[in-house]
Formats: structure tokens, C-alpha cells, sequence
């Protein structure tokens, strides 16, 4: 389904229309309103009404020449003059799409411009007054306004082959004249605030003779190089003092210089084709940069982030999964400069995939590295890992419902895809992860179940996909047989689920039984500094060892603790490491069940998080997110989760590693909404900042007690937004989802539901689709 035909859907107009109706109504409330134009609602409407009609016109929805007669036949009486520079630049964006197949197509025949007459019927109509007082106006916003009909007008005049004569309207030609000056001049547009109307004047061509029989080919893409993208990229990488050649990133890798991503307004201003040509031009700078084995600077990752937040930009977001794409296919080991497209890139930004076309093939060849990564060992394999692992999860937590449709769409695809070394399909065995069958744990493959679950009830994929009924059939048959649920669950669940089985509390016996290895053989071993005796370890006890000997007496500790088990666990891949930290929460699952069994004091739990917080924070065995994920998801009875649910607010509530923490992030990241628009100089510094005081080392790094050892290259993968925050994000939602399963006292609820909203700040959008999940119960 394309963008915007589920607006035009169900109404009695057709699309010109409706596109008429939203530009006389948004045109009526800055007549009516004494907001100024610049009002970030006015420009949010008009920059959505932008997007519709370039979409609607450039795929024949909708008929230009019937718009423009209806809009002079609708303001001949309206007399709307205030929003006329807005609707001069929606025009705008369509003219210049127009234009650039005229070119294109000028060696093969004519491209009608039957519209023209009308075209410059609006413009008299609407600038029938003077409009030489704005003219002067330095503010970026206004001059494109001011000057959207001067680009129109020189769009058009681009264009040698036109079956009408293109002049100048007689107000505008000292307006054209002045514009084509500043591209022949030495003047310095961008200091003079002029370099987005230049850019928007632009079709790779500047008229340089009066009148259409005058006028000489000078389509050279250098000049717009020259006068636009040259410029601001010049800006982009303007180093923060003039002392440094490099952006420094955490963990003392370096960027090219440049934390200035470009103004968001001047994004917003450029037409679509000025936008499309810069975007390019930066995205081959990406390129070079990677080719070259350099990372990029923040600002130029930012800036193309930011024109993909940018709706003129659509197909912008495609154009980056096709990156990544094709260095996979070159290359499946990516090295850092290329996976950074997959770790940071769309980090924040992957909510924007919506495109049908690339979407299941994007999340399908994520899926498809991770059980490479998965069985690999060192710190930069488990990296990667967790990089891929992430990603494949985001678009199962962080879509909205109209996104579930793509769920359906890549779950098929995996099911159905065919590989010689790979299982694809999602829903199998629980040990299968284990045995090394699946790449994803069974913990990821809970989380995608219930948003499976969500998409069933929200548009029954038998109706949707009726080509695939039979294949969804087994597909669903296999979701029965293979997976277990909670009691809890079963009432919010579809009904065809009904039948699968429901998880009992384990006995836990397994647990005692290693914990009496532990005791009779593995810390004496240990002590020996045995590594024989841990590599081929089958019951994942690594950690559950750690744990028991931070929580003794720092006296009792073998003295090759900690070092020796930094250097047992840089043999281990992620595989074994997620086996690992579940058996340390069936751990506290069974120690919880004894405190709860015998009443315990709160001083038993308060030490039991205390024992965790210097297993992860101080002595870094486990990352906190990878810990907490495991701990939140492993569970899949009602008192285990219940247990989890209640020590889990003991965790994440006046707790001091992790309100460390969380308040500076709180302090530094922007919301959701205001990533795009804030100072991005300030963001990367702050984002270093965070891991100078919070690190998260590696276990070959913790292993060496040199401090002066140089770090492996290798030991870390390039950040540049990636923080705990944003990791936090789908543990938060399943916390919450398991609590409204479970009817959660209010007791631990509220608590949890007031400290951790501070995780949403990162994607404050993503925070109200889930209240609307709290509050109807997972779309009951």
C-alpha cells in the first residue's frame, strides 16, 4: 500500500479534491490565527499537505491542471493572502519534479505544460498587491517563502523544449534577474542568506540570456555543486575549535571533523529536487569516507538522519538500506565503518522504515548474519551480535499498528525462505537456541510472538494475505506446537492460540545441581587458573560461578578473581553467554521463591541487588541492558514472572548505578521529537561524555591490569548514538506488558510506571503508542 491511500480511502472526493480542501483549510487558519507563519504547527501542516500533493501529483493521483483552476476559482473569492508563499512552495515541489523529466525527456519529444496559463493566473491572483517589502528579509524561512515563485519561474526556464512560451510574469523578472546575478557574481550567497532559494532555483541550470529563444544549455551539475552542496557540506564539517582535525568518538576512536549537522529550516525549505541532490551528494561522501575506511563525521550522519526525518525526502531512508545491503553482499564479515550503518544510522531512525519493498528484506538479512555472529568469539563478535540483535527486535517493539502489517509480511519470508546453513523460521523449540539450531534466542522470539499476536487481532492476516492462507495455516500450527505462555496471558491472546500450553515454575533442580559443582570442583579449578576445565563447559555455569563468588566475602575469593574469569569469558561466543545469564536468572528466580517463601526482610533483597550491581556495574561480567533483557524475558510462568516483576522495581528504583546513569542521560539526550532540531555539537559531546564516565569495557581489556596497554581496534564498535537509554527500550515495554498481564499491584506498577517514562524521552512517540497499549490492555 502506498503512502497516503488509506487518507483518500474512504471518502466521497477524489484526491484533487481532497488535496484542494487541506490547502484551503490550512490556508483559512493562518488567515484566521494570529500564529506567525513560522509557528512549528503551521509549518508541521504545511509540510505534511508538501508531502501529499508531491506524492499525489508526480503518481497521477491527482491532476494538476484541475488544482490550479480550482484553487484561482476558489481564491478569487476567498481572498486567503497570507499562506500564499506556503502554497507558492507546495507548487513548488511538483514544478520542480516536472521540470527535471522535461529535461530528461527533451531528446525524445515535449512534456505538456497545458497548465502554465493557470499557473500564472494563481500567481496574479495572489500577487496582485506589492510585494517588495519582504524581499529584504534575511531570515532563511521567509526569503524561500518570499522567492518560491522567482524558483518556479526558474525551474521552468530551465526547460528549452515546452509546447507554451515561459516568461517571466512582469513583477517577477527583476526578482529572476537578481537570482541568476548571485549565480554569476562573486557574491557570497550563503553569508547574504540566499543559499536555499539558490538551490531551489536550480534544475543543474542557469539561464543566462533573457527570453526562451536566447537561452543557451549550460546544464552543468557543477555549478549547483558549486553554489549549494560545496557550501553547506563546508559548514557540515567545520571542526568545534580550530585545534582539532578529528571528531573524537568514545573509546578514543576517531571521526572526520564535524559535529554540525545542517539546520533542520534549512532542510525543511529546500524543494524536492535541491533536497534529492544534496542527499546524494552527501550520501557519496558516506561512501568515499567508508571505501576509504574512515568513519564519518556525526554532522554528516546527523545531517542525512535529518533528511529522512524530512517527508520531502521520502525514499531517502531506502536508498541507506540499500547500503547496507550491498556491502553485505560484498562483504558478510562488515567491518566497523560499514556496520556503523546498521549500529547507529538507524538507531534512532528505523521507525521510519515503512517501505514494503525493502523492509522484509532488510530484517530478513539481519536475521540472516546474526547466527554467524552468534557462534564467533571475542569481544567484537558479541558486539556485532547484540548490534544485529537489536536491530531485527526494533521493528517488532518499536512499529506502529499500521507497521504490524510489515510483521506478518517478514515472518512469510523467513518462514518460507530456504537456506542450505540457516533456520529462519522464528517459532520453534525453546532449546533449539541451545542446540544452535536458530540464531535468535528464544527470549527475542517471545517478544516478536506478542507482537504476532497484536497483528492477528488488529487485522486478521488470513483476510489480508488470502494467497497465503495455507502457508500462514502451518505457519500458526507450528506457533501451537512449539511455544508456551504464561496463564495470564491466555486471556489477552487470540483465540486460535488458545491451545498452546501453558509454562509451569520450574523445580529449579538443575540449579542446585551446579551450584554443588560449583562448591565441590569448579572454585578450587578456578583458583588453579584451569581454562581446560571451563572451555567446553555444557551447562553455561560461567556466570552463575562469578555471581557466587561476588556475593562472598571478598576475603574467600580465590585470588585469581576477577582476572581469570575476564579471561574465561573472552573464549565464550553470545550463544553461550545468553545460555549463561539465563541459568543466572533461573538463579534468582529460585533464591526470590525462597526469600518470598520464608518472608524474608527487605535487607535479603536489598543485598541480593547489591550482589548484582557489583557483578555488572562494578566488575562489568555482564552488560546491564544484556542482563536486564534476559532477566525481564527468560520467565514464562506466572510466579516466576511475577518474581521478576517485583525485584525488577527493587533494580530500577532508587538504585544508585542505574539512576546514575539514566539522570545523565536524562540531562543530555533530546526528546523524540526534538533529535532533529537540537544542537547536534552537543548531543555527540554528550554522548562521549556518558561512556568517559560510564565505560562499558571489554573482557580482554578488563582481563589486562596494564592500564597503559593499547586498546585493540577491534574492541569496540564506532558510536555515535547508542546509549543505554535506547537499549532500555524494549525491556521497558515487555516490563510493562508482563505487569498489565499479570494485574501487577499497584504497589510495584505506579512505581515502575514513574521511573522508567524517563526511557521514552529518546522516542516520546513511541511512549504514547504504548500508554494506548497500557491503557486498552494489547489492543484487547
Amino acid at each position: 500500500m502506498s503512502p497516503f491511500d488509506l487518507l483518500f480511502k474512504f471518502t466521497l472526493f477524489d484526491v484533487t479534491e481532497c488535496l484542494l480542501i487541506l490547502i484551503l483549510e490550512a490556508m483559512a487558519e493562518m488567515e484566521e490565527t494570529d500564529r506567525s507563519f513560522e509557528d512549528p504547527l503551521n509549518q508541521y501542516n504545511w509540510q505534511h499537505i508538501s508531502d501529499m500533493c508531491a506524492y499525489s501529483l508526480v503518481s497521477g493521483k491527482a491532476n494538476f491542471n484541475l488544482l490550479l483552476e480550482n484553487l484561482v476559482n476558489q481564491l478569487t473569492s476567498l481572498k486567503y493572502r497570507k499562506a500564499r508563499g506556503e502554497l507558492m512552495r507546495v507548487v513548488l515541489q511538483y514544478i520542480s519534479v516536472h521540470v527535471s523529466a522535461a529535461i530528461r525527456a527533451e531528446k525524445t519529444g515535449k512534456i505538456e505544460f497545458s497548465f502554465y496559463p493557470k499557473l500564472v493566473e494563481l500567481y496574479n491572483l495572489l500577487y496582485h498587491e506589492d510585494t517588495s517589502e519582504v524581499s529584504t528579509s534575511a531570515e532563511q524561512m521567509k526569503l524561500v517563502r518570499f522567492f518560491a515563485p522567482t524558483a518556479i519561474w526558474l525551474n521552468l526556464l530551465a526547460v528549452k523544449n515546452t509546447d507554451v512560451i515561459i516568461e517571466p510574469p512582469p513583477k517577477l523578472v527583476r526578482y529572476v534577474n537578481f537570482i541568476e546575478n548571485l549565480l554569476t557574481s562573486d557574491s557570497k550567497a550563503e553569508k547574504d542568506g540566499f543559499i536555499t532559494v539558490i538551490a531551489n532555483s536550480s534544475q543543474l541550470n542557469v539561464r543566462q540570456a533573457k527570453t526562451q529563444n536566447e537561452r543557451k544549455d549550460t546544464g552543468r551539475p557543477e555549478i549547483f555543486q558549486k553554489h549549494f552542496c560545496d557550501i553547506v557540506y563546508r559548514e557540515i564539517q567545520k571542526p568545534l575549535n580550530n585545534h582539532t582535525s578529528f571528531w573524537p568518538l568514545p573509546y578514543g576512536k576517531r571521526a572526520l571533523n564535524g559535529g554540525k549537522a545542517l539546520d533542520i529550516t534549512l532542510l525543511s525549505c529546500l524543494s524536492f529536487n535541491a533536497g534529492q541532490s544534496l542527499f546524494k551528494y552527501l550520501q557519496e561522501e558516506w561512501n568515499q569516507r567508508m571505501t576509504r575506511n574512515e568513519f564519518p563525521s556525526p554532522g554528516l550522519i546527523e545531517t542525512i538522519a535529518r533528511m529522512t526525518f524530512m517527508g520531502d525526502f521520502k525514499g531517502s531512508i531506502k536508498s541507506m538500506v540499500n547500503i547496507f545491503l550491498r556491502k553485505v553482499k560484498q562483504e558478510p564479515n562488515l567491518p566497523h565503518y560499514h556496520l556503523l550503518i546498521l549500529s547507529e544510522f538507524f538507531t534512532c531512525r528505523v521507525k521510519v522504515i515503512n517501505d514494503y519493498s525493502i523492509c522484509p528484506t532488510f530484517f530478513v538479512k539481519t536475521y540472516s548474519l546474526m547466527p554467524g555472529y552468534c557462534r564467533n568469539f571475542g569481544a567484537a563478535a558479541i558486539q556485532r551480535y547484540a548490534t544485529f540483535e537489536h536491530q531485527f527486535l526494533r521493528i517488532f517493539c518499536y512499529s506502529s499498528p499500521f507497521i504490524f502489517i510489515q510483521c506478518i509480511k517478514v515472518m512469510m519470508a523467513m518462514a518460507t525462505q530456504q537456506h542450505e546453513k540457516h533456520n529462519y523460521v522464528p517459532f520453534t523449540s525453546a532449546t533449539d537456541f541451545g542446540n544452535g539450531k536458530t540464531a535468535a534466542s528464544s527470549e527475542i522470539s517471545s517478544l516478536i510472538l506478542l507482537q504476532y499476536y497484536r497483528t492477528y487481532k488488529l487485522i486478521m492476516p488470513s483476510t489480508l494475505f488470502p494467497t497465503s492462507s495455507q502457508e500462514l495455516e502451518v505457519h500458526d500450527n507450528n506457533v501451537i506446537e512449539t511455544q508456551k505462555i504464561s496463564a495470564a496471558t491466555k486471556k489477552w491472546i487470540p483465540e486460535k492460540f488458545q491451545q498452546i500450553k501453558i509454562a509451569e515454575f520450574p523445580s529449579f533442580t538443575y540449579i542446585q545441581n551446579l551450584l554443588s559443582m560449583i562448591d565441590q570442583d569448579d572454585i578450587y579449578q578456578f583458583n588453579a587458573q584451569n581454562e581446560m576445565h571451563f572451555r567446553n563447559d555444557s551447562h553455561f555455569r560461567i556466570l552463575l560461578l562469578l555471581f557466587n563468588l561476588v556475593c562472598q566475602n571478598p576475603q574467600q575469593r580465590p585470588q585469581s578473581f576477577p582476572h581469570f574469569g575476564y579471561r574465561l569469558l573472552n573464549f565464550y561466543n553470545s550463544h553461550y553467554l545468553i545460555s549463561a545469564t539465563n541459568v543466572l536468572v533461573d538463579y534468582l528466580i529460585s533464591t526470590l521463591k525462597e526469600f518470598k517463601d520464608s518472608a524474608a526482610s527487605i535487607s535479603k533483597y536489598i543485598h541480593l541487588r547489591n550482589c548484582i550491581n557489583e557483578f555488572i556495574f562494578y566488575h562489568n561480567f555482564i552488560s546491564f541492558d544484556r542482563f536486564l533483557l534476559q532477566f525481564v524475558t527468560h520467565p514464562s510462568d506466572n510466579e516466576s514472572i511475577i518474581l521478576m516483576l517485583e525485584f525488577t522495581k527493587i533494580l530500577l528504583i532508587d538504585n544508585q548505578p542505574v539512576d546514575e546513569r539514566l539522570n545523565f542521560l536524562i540531562d543530555i539526550l533530546p526528546s523524540h521529537y526534538d533529535i532533529s532540531f537540537c544542537n547536534s555539537q552537543t548531543f555527540f559531546i554528550g554522548i562521549k561524555e556518558y561512556y568517559d564516565r560510564f565505560p562499558e569495557p571489554t573482557y580482554y581489556e578488563r582481563a589486562n591490569s596494564d592500564q597503559n596497554y593499547p586498546i585493540q581496534d577491534d574492541e569496540h564498535l564506532p558510536i555515535y548514538y547508542s546509549n543505554l537509554m535506547e537499549k532500555l527500550l524494549p525491556i521497558v515495554d515487555h516490563i510493562f506488558h508482563r505487569a498489565i498481564e499479570q494485574e501487577l499491584h499497584d504497589d510495584f506498577f505506579f512505581p515502575m510506571v514513574t521511573r522508567l517514562t524517563a526511557v521514552y524521552k529518546y522516542h516520546r512517540k513511541l511512549y504514547y503508542i504504548n500508554l494506548k497499549c497500557i491503557s486498552i490492555g494489547y489492543f484487547q
